[in-house]
Protein backbone atom coordinates (compact mmCIF):
# COMPACT_ATOMS: atom_id res chain seq x y z
CA UNK A 1 0.00 0.00 0.00
CA UNK A 2 1.41 3.37 -0.97
CA UNK A 3 0.47 5.70 1.82
CA UNK A 4 1.82 8.90 0.29
CA UNK A 5 1.42 11.87 2.61
CA UNK A 6 -1.62 10.66 4.50
CA UNK A 7 -0.34 11.68 7.93
CA UNK A 8 0.72 15.15 6.93
CA UNK A 9 -2.26 15.90 4.74
CA UNK A 10 -4.81 15.05 7.42
CA UNK A 11 -3.25 17.71 9.59
CA UNK A 12 -3.52 20.41 6.99
CA UNK A 13 -7.26 20.83 6.92
CA UNK A 14 -7.71 23.88 9.07
CA UNK A 15 -7.60 26.87 11.93
CA UNK A 16 -8.25 30.56 12.78
CA UNK A 17 -7.71 32.86 15.66
CA UNK A 18 -10.62 34.81 17.10
CA UNK A 19 -10.51 38.38 18.30
CA UNK A 20 -9.66 37.26 21.82
CA UNK A 21 -6.36 35.91 20.56
CA UNK A 22 -5.32 39.29 19.23
CA UNK A 23 -5.08 40.66 22.76
CA UNK A 24 -3.07 37.70 24.08
CA UNK A 25 0.65 38.41 24.17
CA UNK A 26 2.93 35.36 24.26
CA UNK A 27 6.69 35.47 23.89
CA UNK A 28 9.28 32.73 24.23
CA UNK A 29 12.68 33.53 25.67
CA UNK A 30 15.21 32.10 23.25
CA UNK A 31 18.92 32.99 23.34
CA UNK A 32 19.80 35.35 20.54
CA UNK A 33 20.95 33.42 17.50
CA UNK A 34 20.95 33.91 13.78
CA UNK A 35 19.09 30.61 13.45
CA UNK A 36 15.90 31.57 15.28
CA UNK A 37 13.72 34.54 16.04
CA UNK A 38 10.75 34.87 18.36
CA UNK A 39 7.63 36.74 17.34
CA UNK A 40 4.67 37.94 19.43
CA UNK A 41 1.13 37.37 18.25
CA UNK A 42 0.46 39.90 15.58
CA UNK A 43 -0.44 39.57 11.94
CA UNK A 44 -2.26 36.29 11.44
CA UNK A 45 -0.85 34.06 8.72
CA UNK A 46 -1.93 30.61 7.59
CA UNK A 47 -0.11 28.01 9.69
CA UNK A 48 -0.60 24.52 11.09
CA UNK A 49 0.87 22.30 13.81
CA UNK A 50 2.04 18.81 12.86
CA UNK A 51 3.80 17.34 15.90
CA UNK A 52 4.12 18.03 19.62
CA UNK A 53 6.13 16.80 22.58
CA UNK A 54 5.59 17.86 26.20
CA UNK A 55 7.65 17.54 29.34
CA UNK A 56 6.52 18.85 32.74
CA UNK A 57 6.72 22.62 32.39
CA UNK A 58 7.01 22.91 28.61
CA UNK A 59 5.62 21.78 25.23
CA UNK A 60 7.23 22.17 21.83
CA UNK A 61 5.10 21.88 18.68
CA UNK A 62 6.34 21.75 15.10
CA UNK A 63 4.59 22.83 11.93
CA UNK A 64 4.69 25.27 9.08
CA UNK A 65 3.50 28.50 7.59
CA UNK A 66 1.31 26.90 4.95
CA UNK A 67 1.42 29.78 2.50
CA UNK A 68 5.20 30.04 2.60
CA UNK A 69 6.13 26.39 3.23
CA UNK A 70 8.38 27.69 6.00
CA UNK A 71 9.08 25.85 9.25
CA UNK A 72 7.50 27.08 12.46
CA UNK A 73 7.95 25.99 16.06
CA UNK A 74 5.69 26.82 19.00
CA UNK A 75 6.72 26.65 22.66
CA UNK A 76 4.37 26.53 25.62
CA UNK A 77 6.02 28.14 28.63
CA UNK A 78 4.31 29.28 31.83
CA UNK A 79 0.90 28.66 30.28
CA UNK A 80 1.43 30.76 27.15
CA UNK A 81 2.34 29.78 23.61
CA UNK A 82 5.01 31.65 21.66
CA UNK A 83 6.16 31.10 18.09
CA UNK A 84 9.76 30.55 16.98
CA UNK A 85 10.60 31.12 13.32
CA UNK A 86 13.51 29.16 11.88
CA UNK A 87 15.28 29.48 8.52
CA UNK A 88 13.49 27.57 5.69
CA UNK A 89 15.81 24.55 5.74
CA UNK A 90 13.04 21.93 5.85
CA UNK A 91 9.84 21.00 7.68
CA UNK A 92 9.41 19.03 10.91
CA UNK A 93 6.46 16.66 11.32
CA UNK A 94 7.40 14.89 14.56
CA UNK A 95 8.99 16.12 17.78
CA UNK A 96 10.43 14.37 20.85
CA UNK A 97 11.60 16.20 23.97
CA UNK A 98 13.01 13.75 26.55
CA UNK A 99 13.67 16.50 29.07
CA UNK A 100 13.16 20.22 29.57
CA UNK A 101 15.12 22.20 26.99
CA UNK A 102 16.19 19.16 24.97
CA UNK A 103 14.32 18.19 21.78
CA UNK A 104 14.93 16.52 18.43
CA UNK A 105 12.51 16.90 15.52
CA UNK A 106 12.40 15.08 12.19
CA UNK A 107 10.66 15.60 8.88
CA UNK A 108 11.61 16.31 5.31
CA UNK A 109 13.22 18.79 2.95
CA UNK A 110 12.51 19.19 -0.74
CA UNK A 111 15.35 18.59 -3.16
CA UNK A 112 15.06 21.22 -5.88
CA UNK A 113 11.83 22.83 -7.04
CA UNK A 114 9.20 20.15 -7.42
CA UNK A 115 11.83 17.52 -6.65
CA UNK A 116 11.93 14.53 -4.32
CA UNK A 117 11.92 14.70 -0.53
CA UNK A 118 14.80 13.75 1.75
CA UNK A 119 14.96 13.35 5.50
CA UNK A 120 15.51 16.35 7.73
CA UNK A 121 16.30 16.76 11.45
CA UNK A 122 16.75 19.60 13.96
CA UNK A 123 17.89 19.60 17.59
CA UNK A 124 17.26 22.04 20.43
CA UNK A 125 20.43 22.25 22.52
CA UNK A 126 21.50 24.96 24.94
CA UNK A 127 18.50 27.05 23.85
CA UNK A 128 19.39 27.09 20.16
CA UNK A 129 18.01 25.02 17.28
CA UNK A 130 20.61 23.33 15.05
CA UNK A 131 20.20 21.21 11.93
CA UNK A 132 21.39 17.62 12.40
CA UNK A 133 22.98 16.22 9.22
CA UNK A 134 21.52 12.86 8.18
CA UNK A 135 23.28 10.09 6.26
CA UNK A 136 23.13 10.56 2.50
CA UNK A 137 20.04 9.04 0.97
CA UNK A 138 17.89 9.20 4.11
CA UNK A 139 14.25 9.49 2.96
CA UNK A 140 11.40 11.41 4.52
CA UNK A 141 11.23 10.71 8.29
CA UNK A 142 7.77 10.39 9.85
CA UNK A 143 8.31 9.90 13.59
CA UNK A 144 10.90 10.13 16.36
CA UNK A 145 11.14 8.99 19.97
CA UNK A 146 13.97 10.05 22.30
CA UNK A 147 14.78 8.56 25.69
CA UNK A 148 17.58 11.07 26.38
CA UNK A 149 19.49 13.85 24.64
CA UNK A 150 21.94 11.22 23.44
CA UNK A 151 19.60 8.47 22.20
CA UNK A 152 16.69 8.64 19.76
CA UNK A 153 15.05 6.35 17.22
CA UNK A 154 13.58 7.87 14.04
CA UNK A 155 11.54 6.00 11.43
CA UNK A 156 10.14 6.66 8.00
CA UNK A 157 9.68 5.21 4.56
CA UNK A 158 11.13 5.53 1.11
CA UNK A 159 8.98 7.65 -1.21
CA UNK A 160 9.53 5.82 -4.49
CA UNK A 161 7.95 2.42 -5.13
CA UNK A 162 8.79 -0.20 -4.10
CA UNK A 163 8.60 1.44 -0.67
CA UNK A 164 10.38 0.13 2.41
CA UNK A 165 10.68 1.08 6.06
CA UNK A 166 13.61 3.11 7.35
CA UNK A 167 15.05 3.44 10.88
CA UNK A 168 17.91 5.51 12.27
CA UNK A 169 19.47 5.83 15.74
CA UNK A 170 20.86 9.13 17.10
CA UNK A 171 23.65 8.68 19.69
CA UNK A 172 24.08 12.34 20.55
CA UNK A 173 26.76 12.83 17.91
CA UNK A 174 25.64 11.16 14.69
CA UNK A 175 22.84 9.21 13.02
CA UNK A 176 23.23 5.55 12.08
CA UNK A 177 20.92 3.54 9.83
CA UNK A 178 19.66 0.29 11.39
CA UNK A 179 17.99 -2.50 9.45
CA UNK A 180 14.25 -3.01 9.83
CA UNK A 181 12.80 -6.51 10.09
CA UNK A 182 10.66 -6.31 6.96
CA UNK A 183 11.80 -6.52 3.38
CA UNK A 184 8.84 -6.01 1.08
CA UNK A 185 7.70 -4.34 -2.10
CA UNK A 186 5.28 -2.22 -0.05
CA UNK A 187 6.23 -1.38 3.52
CA UNK A 188 6.85 1.67 5.68
CA UNK A 189 7.16 2.80 9.29
CA UNK A 190 5.04 5.78 10.38
CA UNK A 191 5.27 5.81 14.15
CA UNK A 192 7.72 4.82 16.90
CA UNK A 193 7.70 4.80 20.71
CA UNK A 194 10.80 4.06 22.81
CA UNK A 195 11.15 3.47 26.54
CA UNK A 196 14.91 2.87 26.51
CA UNK A 197 17.71 2.22 24.05
CA UNK A 198 16.78 -1.47 24.29
CA UNK A 199 13.02 -1.22 23.76
CA UNK A 200 11.12 0.50 20.98
CA UNK A 201 7.98 -0.40 19.07
CA UNK A 202 7.66 0.90 15.52
CA UNK A 203 4.38 0.82 13.59
CA UNK A 204 3.41 1.16 9.96
CA UNK A 205 2.17 -0.96 7.08
CA UNK A 206 3.18 -4.08 5.17
CA UNK A 207 1.45 -5.18 1.97
CA UNK A 208 -1.71 -3.17 2.78
CA UNK A 209 -1.97 -4.44 6.37
CA UNK A 210 -0.81 -3.12 9.77
CA UNK A 211 2.83 -3.72 10.70
CA UNK A 212 4.61 -3.50 14.07
CA UNK A 213 8.27 -4.17 14.80
CA UNK A 214 9.98 -4.31 18.22
CA UNK A 215 13.55 -3.14 18.86
CA UNK A 216 15.70 -4.93 21.48
CA UNK A 217 18.76 -2.71 21.34
CA UNK A 218 20.35 -4.64 18.50
CA UNK A 219 17.71 -5.47 15.91
CA UNK A 220 14.03 -5.27 14.96
CA UNK A 221 11.62 -8.21 15.11
CA UNK A 222 8.16 -8.32 13.53
CA UNK A 223 5.27 -8.54 16.02
CA UNK A 224 2.35 -9.23 13.72
CA UNK A 225 -0.85 -7.24 14.50
CA UNK A 226 -4.21 -8.83 13.70
CA UNK A 227 -5.37 -8.23 10.11
CA UNK A 228 -7.99 -5.60 9.42
CA UNK A 229 -11.04 -6.12 7.18
CA UNK A 230 -10.06 -5.82 3.50
CA UNK A 231 -10.44 -2.31 2.09
CA UNK A 232 -9.59 -1.10 -1.39
CA UNK A 233 -6.48 0.87 -0.45
CA UNK A 234 -5.42 -1.21 2.55
CA UNK A 235 -4.74 -0.41 6.19
CA UNK A 236 -1.77 0.73 8.22
CA UNK A 237 -0.78 1.98 11.66
CA UNK A 238 -0.02 5.69 11.83
CA UNK A 239 1.04 6.32 15.45
CA UNK A 240 1.97 4.39 18.58
CA UNK A 241 2.59 5.04 22.28
CA UNK A 242 4.06 2.60 24.82
CA UNK A 243 4.20 2.91 28.61
CA UNK A 244 6.02 -0.37 29.22
CA UNK A 245 7.27 -3.40 27.33
CA UNK A 246 3.88 -4.90 28.18
CA UNK A 247 1.62 -2.12 26.90
CA UNK A 248 1.38 -0.11 23.71
CA UNK A 249 -1.60 1.52 22.00
CA UNK A 250 -1.42 2.04 18.23
CA UNK A 251 -3.89 3.79 15.94
CA UNK A 252 -4.32 3.48 12.21
CA UNK A 253 -6.12 4.34 9.01
CA UNK A 254 -8.11 2.41 6.43
CA UNK A 255 -7.53 3.83 2.96
CA UNK A 256 -10.10 3.48 0.19
CA UNK A 257 -10.14 4.41 -3.48
CA UNK A 258 -10.62 8.11 -2.84
CA UNK A 259 -8.78 8.72 0.44
CA UNK A 260 -9.03 7.70 4.09
CA UNK A 261 -12.19 5.86 5.08
CA UNK A 262 -11.86 5.47 8.82
CA UNK A 263 -9.68 4.42 11.71
CA UNK A 264 -8.93 1.56 14.06
CA UNK A 265 -6.78 0.87 17.13
CA UNK A 266 -4.78 -2.01 18.61
CA UNK A 267 -3.07 -2.80 21.92
CA UNK A 268 0.13 -4.74 22.69
CA UNK A 269 0.27 -6.82 25.90
CA UNK A 270 3.93 -7.82 25.77
CA UNK A 271 3.42 -10.88 23.59
CA UNK A 272 0.60 -10.21 21.12
CA UNK A 273 -1.65 -7.56 19.59
CA UNK A 274 -5.42 -7.26 20.03
CA UNK A 275 -8.01 -5.13 18.24
CA UNK A 276 -9.55 -2.34 20.31
CA UNK A 277 -13.28 -1.72 20.70
CA UNK A 278 -14.08 1.87 19.72
CA UNK A 279 -17.06 4.19 19.89
CA UNK A 280 -19.09 4.14 16.68
CA UNK A 281 -18.23 7.81 16.15
CA UNK A 282 -14.52 6.95 15.87
CA UNK A 283 -14.94 4.40 13.07
CA UNK A 284 -15.20 7.28 10.61
CA UNK A 285 -12.14 9.01 12.07
CA UNK A 286 -8.67 9.24 10.56
CA UNK A 287 -6.58 8.60 13.69
CA UNK A 288 -3.05 9.99 13.32
CA UNK A 289 -1.82 10.62 16.86
CA UNK A 290 -1.78 8.86 20.24
CA UNK A 291 -0.10 9.40 23.60
CA UNK A 292 -0.36 7.34 26.78
CA UNK A 293 0.45 8.51 30.30
CA UNK A 294 -0.30 5.06 31.74
CA UNK A 295 -1.69 1.76 30.45
CA UNK A 296 -5.15 2.96 31.42
CA UNK A 297 -4.91 6.58 30.29
CA UNK A 298 -4.33 7.49 26.63
CA UNK A 299 -5.54 10.13 24.22
CA UNK A 300 -5.93 9.38 20.49
CA UNK A 301 -6.55 12.19 18.03
CA UNK A 302 -7.47 12.58 14.39
CA UNK A 303 -10.07 13.90 12.01
CA UNK A 304 -13.52 12.74 10.99
CA UNK A 305 -13.80 11.46 7.45
CA UNK A 306 -17.44 12.09 6.43
CA UNK A 307 -18.80 10.08 3.53
CA UNK A 308 -20.73 13.11 2.31
CA UNK A 309 -18.02 15.78 2.13
CA UNK A 310 -20.29 18.07 0.10
CA UNK A 311 -22.56 18.64 3.08
CA UNK A 312 -20.42 17.64 6.07
CA UNK A 313 -16.97 19.11 6.67
CA UNK A 314 -14.20 17.26 8.55
CA UNK A 315 -13.76 18.06 12.23
CA UNK A 316 -11.31 17.07 14.95
CA UNK A 317 -11.94 13.70 16.60
CA UNK A 318 -10.60 12.54 19.98
CA UNK A 319 -10.73 9.14 21.65
CA UNK A 320 -10.07 8.40 25.32
CA UNK A 321 -8.54 5.05 26.35
CA UNK A 322 -9.46 4.02 29.88
CA UNK A 323 -8.03 0.52 29.82
CA UNK A 324 -10.70 -1.38 27.90
CA UNK A 325 -11.97 0.67 24.95
CA UNK A 326 -11.53 3.89 22.99
CA UNK A 327 -14.39 6.28 23.73
CA UNK A 328 -15.15 9.33 21.60
CA UNK A 329 -15.12 12.77 23.21
CA UNK A 330 -15.77 16.04 21.43
CA UNK A 331 -13.35 18.89 21.84
CA UNK A 332 -13.95 22.61 21.60
CA UNK A 333 -15.53 23.68 18.32
CA UNK A 334 -13.11 25.66 16.17
CA UNK A 335 -13.86 27.19 12.78
CA UNK A 336 -15.87 25.61 10.01
CA UNK A 337 -13.58 22.57 9.90
CA UNK A 338 -10.76 21.30 12.08
CA UNK A 339 -8.12 18.61 12.43
CA UNK A 340 -5.92 17.24 15.21
CA UNK A 341 -2.84 15.36 14.11
CA UNK A 342 -0.62 14.85 17.17
CA UNK A 343 -0.87 14.67 20.96
CA UNK A 344 1.49 14.49 23.93
CA UNK A 345 0.55 13.57 27.52
CA UNK A 346 2.73 14.17 30.56
CA UNK A 347 0.24 12.64 32.99
CA UNK A 348 -3.30 11.26 33.02
CA UNK A 349 -4.84 14.71 33.47
CA UNK A 350 -2.60 16.74 31.17
CA UNK A 351 -2.29 16.35 27.40
CA UNK A 352 -1.82 18.82 24.57
CA UNK A 353 -3.34 17.95 21.18
CA UNK A 354 -2.35 20.03 18.14
CA UNK A 355 -3.51 20.51 14.57
CA UNK A 356 -5.26 23.27 12.65
CA UNK A 357 -8.63 24.77 11.83
CA UNK A 358 -10.12 26.84 9.04
CA UNK A 359 -12.03 30.03 9.71
CA UNK A 360 -15.25 30.77 7.89
CA UNK A 361 -13.21 33.24 5.91
CA UNK A 362 -10.87 30.47 4.78
CA UNK A 363 -7.80 31.30 6.89
CA UNK A 364 -5.86 28.31 8.24
CA UNK A 365 -4.51 28.63 11.78
CA UNK A 366 -2.94 26.40 14.45
CA UNK A 367 -5.22 24.59 16.88
CA UNK A 368 -4.32 23.46 20.41
CA UNK A 369 -6.63 21.61 22.77
CA UNK A 370 -5.75 20.66 26.34
CA UNK A 371 -7.07 17.55 28.07
CA UNK A 372 -7.45 17.95 31.85
CA UNK A 373 -8.62 14.41 32.53
CA UNK A 374 -12.29 15.33 32.13
CA UNK A 375 -12.75 17.74 29.22
CA UNK A 376 -10.96 19.21 26.23
CA UNK A 377 -10.47 22.96 26.30
CA UNK A 378 -9.12 25.30 23.67
CA UNK A 379 -5.69 26.86 24.17
CA UNK A 380 -4.84 29.84 22.00
CA UNK A 381 -1.56 29.86 20.10
CA UNK A 382 -0.01 32.48 17.84
CA UNK A 383 -0.60 31.97 14.14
Amino acid sequence: MTRGRVQGSTRRLVLTVTGSVAVLVALVAVPSSSSASVSPIGTVVASVMDGVSCTPGQCVAAGELSSLKAMQLWTLTHGQWGVVSLPPRGLLVSMSCPQLGSCVGVGYAEVGVGGDYVGFAEQLKAGVWHQLPLPSGTPWLKSISCVSSTWCMAVGATTVAPTSGVALVWNGTAWTHVSTATVSSSAGLWGVSCLSSTFCMAAGYLDAQPLAESWNGTSFTVTTPPPTPPVEGGSGLDAISCTSAGFCLAVGINTGCCGSTGGFAMTWNGSSWSSVTMSTALYAAVLTGVSCATSTSCLAVGTSSPADEQNFLPYADVGIWGGSSLTAVRGAVAGKQSALGAVSCTRANWCAAVGSFTTRGGTVQPLVERWDGVTLNRMFAPG
